[in-house]
Formats: C-alpha cells, sequence, structure tokens
C-alpha cells in the first residue's frame, strides 16, 4: 500500500493539471468572446445616425475654452450642410457676434429695459436652421417692440455643466448690457448624459473637455476640472482593461448601461445651482426651464426641479411625434425644424407674458 503522502502527491497533482485545463479553457473561450464582439463591432449594421455625414466650412467656429469647455468665436460665421444618405436635408449658416454667441434676428432694441436669455444647447443655438429660423430669433420677432433684449447663449454640446461654468465665469455677463431679465433654459433628455459625463456623451464629443462638477460630502457642489473621453470621471483600472479590449465600446451602449435615481437628482441640483447663480447675479430675475417636446424624462425630472425651487413649463406634447408630421417638426438627426422652433416661441412668448415676466 502507497504512503499517505504519496498518495496526497498524486492527488494534488491531479487537482493541478484540473486547475490549469479549466484556466486555459477559460481563456481561450476569453479571448474567443473579445474576438467575436470586436467582429461583430465591425461587421454589424451600421445605426441610422451613422448614415448621417456632415459639411463644415467658413471661419473657424469653436475653440476649447478652460472655463466652459467649448465656446465659439467671436464674429465668425459657418456654412453647415447636412445630409443623410448623401441626400441633402438641410444647409444653414451661422454667424456669431462680438461677445462669440450667436447673433439672433432681429437686432436687439437698443433702448432695451430687460432681456431673454436663451441656453445652453443645439436646441437653443439653433444646429441645422439659420439666424433668424432659431428658437430665440423668432421669440424676438414676437416680443419686437417691447423693449426686450434677447441673447442666444446656446452651444452646441452644451448641457447643464456648462451653464453653471458660464454663470459663474467672471467674463460673463459681458455684452448683456441689461439688468433685468429671465433666462430660459430650453431642457432635452440629454442633459442628464450630459451632467453626469456619460461615457457615449464624453466620446461623442472628443477632444472636447467638459467642465466636471461634484456634490461633497457637505452637500456643496464644487468644480473639480475638466473631463473627456481619454479621461472620463469614472475611469478606473477595471474599465480601462475593458475598454483596451473593446468590450465596453462593442456590448454596451453607455456606461453605466442607464441613468439611475442619483443621476437625475444630480442633474437638477446642477440646474439649481445655474438658477441660484442668475438669480445673485441679476438681483433675483426669473429662471424658467422648458422641457423642449420630445422630453420624456418631465414626470421623474420636473418634480426634482420643482422641489429645487425652478420654475418649469412643460412642451413635450407642443409637437407630437407622427409619421406624417416629424418630418415637419424634427429633422433627421434630431434637431428641431423652424416650424419647431416658431411654436415653442409662440407659446413661451405666451407663458412668459401670463406669468409676467415680459410685458
Amino acid at each position: 500500500m502507497e504512503p499517505v503522502s504519496i498518495r496526497l502527491k498524486r492527488y494534488f497533482l491531479a487537482v493541478r493539471r484540473r486547475l490549469l485545463a479549466v484556466a486555459l479553457g477559460f481563456a481561450i473561450a476569453g479571448a474567443l468572446g473579445v474576438a467575436a464582439v470586436n467582429v461583430y463591432g465591425v461587421v454589424r449594421p451600421a445605426s441610422p445616425s451613422r448614415e448621417l455625414t456632415v459639411y463644415k466650412g467658413g471661419d473657424p467656429f469653436w475653440s476649447d475654452d478652460e472655463q466652459l469647455g467649448l465656446r465659439m468665436n467671436p464674429n465668425e460665421h459657418l456654412l453647415h450642410k447636412k445630409f443623410v444618405r448623401q441626400k441633402l436635408y438641410t444647409s444653414a449658416v451661422y454667424h456669431t457676434g462680438p461677445g462669440g454667441w450667436r447673433v439672433t434676428v432681429p437686432e436687439s432694441p437698443a433702448d432695451a429695459e430687460t432681456f431673454a436669455m436663451f441656453a445652453p444647447c443645439s436646441f437653443t443655438f439653433g444646429e441645422g436652421v439659420n439666424d433668424g429660423e432659431t428658437l430665440p430669433s423668432q421669440f424676438a420677432r414676437i416680443v419686437a417692440g417691447e423693449k426686450i433684449a434677447v441673447y442666444n447663449y446656446g452651444v452646441c454640446g452644451w448641457g447643464p455643466n456648462n451653464l453653471l461654468a458660464l454663470l459663474t465665469d467672471p467674463r460673463f455677463p459681458a455684452g448683456l448690457r441689461e439688468r433685468r431679465g429671465v433666462l430660459v433654459y430650453s431642457f432635452i433628455d440629454e442633459h442628464i448624459d450630459r451632467a453626469v459625463l456619460r461615457r457615449s456623451f464624453l466620446e461623442g464629443n472628443a477632444p472636447v473637455r467638459n467642465p466636471y462638477y461634484v456634490v461633497t460630502k457637505d452637500n456643496r457642489v464644487r468644480r473639480v476640472g475638466l473631463a473627456n473621453a481619454a479621461h472620463p470621471p469614472y475611469a478606473g483600472m477595471t474599465y480601462s482593461l475593458l475598454n483596451g479590449l473593446g468590450l465596453i465600446g462593442t456590448l454596451f451602449p453607455d456606461w453605466p448601461i442607464r441613468n439611475a435615481d442619483r443621476d437625475l437628482r444630480f442633474t437638477a441640483r446642477i440646474i439649481a445651482e445655474s438658477a441660484a447663480e442668475f438669480r445673485n447675479r441679476f438681483d433675483a430675475q426669473a429662471f424658467v426651464l422648458v422641457f423642449f417636446p420630445s422630453c420624456k424624462t418631465t414626470k421623474t425630472l420636473g418634480p426634482l426641479l420643482e422641489r429645487q425651487g425652478i420654475r418649469c413649463l412643460d412642451y413635450t406634447e407642443l409637437a407630437p411625434f407622427d409619421a406624417n408630421t416629424d418630418a415637419v417638426y424634427f429633422l433627421p438627426d434630431g434637431h428641431p425644424s423652424p416650424v419647431a422652433h416658431r411654436l415653442v416661441a409662440e407659446k413661451l412668448a405666451v407663458d412668459l407674458a401670463q406669468l409676467g415676466l415680459i410685458p
């Protein structure tokens, strides 16, 4: 009979061989999985958004900014054409004024006593439409003769973080002459992704850097610099490894997979900080948030904003989706058409007047 020591040695050798075989199997399976994921990422059908192509021509229009992340250059113009499946669907020319913000048409009256400031993103800027077709411009025509100056502070890709960075910028409000007015925040669902700096937003806007804020343990909002796709706020060893293998980008359209309740609360907090900064700078003036047509987070985010003291206007049903009319309200890339901007401007002028915020 074999000694116990020899039997134990033989047993452990057998176990080691099995463990090595299992480890090798996992390694091979993992390698095949990574290869399959990357092959799928190459051969899968392109999404409709990838069938969009863009032509830009004219002056150097955008530039990086250490405070704002991205801003537009003063006194420039840009010809912007967009195609879907090589078919032109919009051709627009953008102009900026001396302050670097898009011009409104008609110009503000020289004797204006109050202002209406629109912010923060491409829906306000008017991507895909000409200067006179934007939301601020169409609003300016409606209130013409009321001594209201209208300013377009929209920048493509901006969100709650950029607006807070603007309102805390020592350069602001250069160019804004009036001291009384209202800030109209055009909200879309993607602003939640921009507030929490989700992966898809950072990579879609690379290499632009975006203002990064956190809520500290003592419940204060603090800025901690700029983040971009190369240095996202959630990056760590595991994330970098999986992203390097191509797993995250292919398996998950976003990371984290979806917005949580804390993301909604954080977005509401950042917007509330912007409202407080605006009121402090302009002697407790009005800050109004408009849930733009097509928003789906009104019922979840709206109560959070109202608890923060934000006045909200729900325009989600103003331009309802319909297979026959959607082309009228929205461009193929999802941005509002001139018709949608006009509907919002007309409704907004009535509502602000009823609230006593404009004549």
